[in-house]
């Protein structure tokens, strides 16, 4: 009864209804079933077969009749393999990003806040959007629920930040802001901080006040700026990253020596952007960047694995995977195009970067890149340094090689799936 009282109140969604013909060349709803048989319901209530909700799908259809359609566009597709293609992309989740993924907290309280719906969430995201204003990378996981739970008005001030008009500003300068809020964002992220670690108020006072005596500046600062001050067009902000929001200002401190009753504010934007492979997963938002064939299960699992895998925490199951995942990727490449397979994955890496490099699909620097990355005895792709990781007790790789070597050889890696 909610899809029909929704349908009769603000009409179908423009997600495409998909048909398709029968053996005996009648139309088949493939995908859309529920709404369609909704639509049947408002438009001859005689079809319910239960006296109760009969008279209550009478009544839908009498108050909205003006708005209930009696013939609707559908998508029609005669290539089965393409609509179970489709079928299985859309409900079956992310699908190491090929599929349509499902919105996190994050995401969700993004998107209403960047389209002025209310949300229970929105202080916190209004936080985290100005970190990744700052250069802070905040993942889409992160536990934006715990971080709303902390900012009151007396954590937010000890962060930095007071409320005007129903936006954050800083009564801090931008650097000092952005180490308190970057320290509280890791340690929520990481695990280090939980909610029942914050979840009384008194707890929530508690942690704040830590973070601000360990990471400064002294408590005593922040009230020496009046917040009114900061809220000028010199210090407005775009933020990016995360989705549009409207302009917040910026940050601004008293210039030294001025009465605190004769203040001058002088707006000032310091920003230290956090480096791309300080990050807590291999693949950048969570996503490889490139499509595998359904019918490839063993390399999407491995793209699965990668996706849930903390590098901070496992960097050898990490590094073990991205192996096995450079490995089936070049040989995809070399069955694709018809290349013989060399005794050692080295030898391959090397071989598929010639051939693109040949076929004009990656630059010379590119391949300068790959080359070097695979035959330099020290290099991450070099198949002992990979086999060390696997075998050696005293080789150990890091989470800022990995990320950097995925920043650096995604490209190689896409390529090989491109066909």
């Amino acid at each position: 009864m909610n899809l029909l009282r929704d349908i009769a109140e603000r009409g179908l969604t423009p997600e495409p209804i998909i048909v398709s013909r029968n053996t005996a060349e009648k139309w088949v709803v493939r995908d859309g079933n529920r709404r369609v048989a909704a639509l049947q319901l408002l438009n001859d209530p005689d079809l319910c077969p239960a006296p109760a909700l009969k008279k209550e799908i009478e009544n839908l259809a009498t108050e909205y009749a003006a708005r209930i359609p009696d013939s609707i566009e559908c998508l029609a597709c005669d290539d089965e393999e393409v609509i179970l293609r489709y079928l299985e992309l859309k409900h079956t989740g992310e699908n190491e990003g090929v599929g349509q993924e499902r919105w996190d907290s994050l995401q969700q309280a993004v998107f209403n806040f960047t389209h002025n719906r209310p949300d229970q969430n929105k202080r916190a995201v209004q936080l985290v959007l100005w970190a990744e204003q700052q250069g802070i990378r905040v993942d889409n996981d992160f536990p934006l629920t715990t971080l709303n739970r902390i900012l009151k008005r007396e954590t937010l001030e000890m962060l930095g930040f007071q409320v005007v008009n129903d936006s954050l500003v800083p009564i801090l300068d931008t650097e000092s802001a952005r180490r308190l809020v970057e320290t509280v964002l890791h340690d929520l992220a990481t695990g280090r901080v939980k909610v029942q670690d914050v979840f009384e108020p008194s707890q929530q006072i508690d942690y704040v006040r830590r973070v601000r005596t360990e990471v400064g500046p002294p408590l005593s600062e922040t009230q020496s700026i009046e917040p009114a001050q900061h809220a000028t067009s010199e210090t407005e902000m775009t933020p990016t990253g995360a989705g549009a929001q409207p302009n917040h200002p910026g940050s601004a401190t008293r210039t030294e020596g001025t009465p605190a009753g004769d203040q001058q504010v002088t707006a000032r934007r310091v920003r230290v952007p956090k480096p791309s492979w300080e990050r807590r997963r291999l693949f950048p938002r969570n996503s490889p960047g490139f499509n595998v064939p359904s019918d490839k299960t063993k390399v999407r699992n491995v793209l699965a694995e990668l996706g849930r895998l903390d590098v901070t925490e496992t960097p050898i199951a990490v590094a073990v995977l991205l192996r096995m995942l450079i490995e089936f990727s070049v040989g995809h490449y070399r069955e694709v195009h018809g290349l013989g397979k060399e005794d050692k994955l080295v030898l391959d890496v090397a071989a598929v970067a010639d051939h693109m490099h040949q076929q004009g699909e990656i630059s010379d620097d590119q391949h300068e890149l790959i080359i070097r990355r695979s035959r330099e005895q020290g290099g991450m792709l070099h198949v002992r340094t990979l086999q060390k990781y696997v075998h050696s007790p005293d080789f150990h790789p890091s989470d800022q090689v990995l990320n950097t070597l995925w920043d650096e050889i995604s490209f190689f890696v896409a390529k090989c799936w491109e066909r």
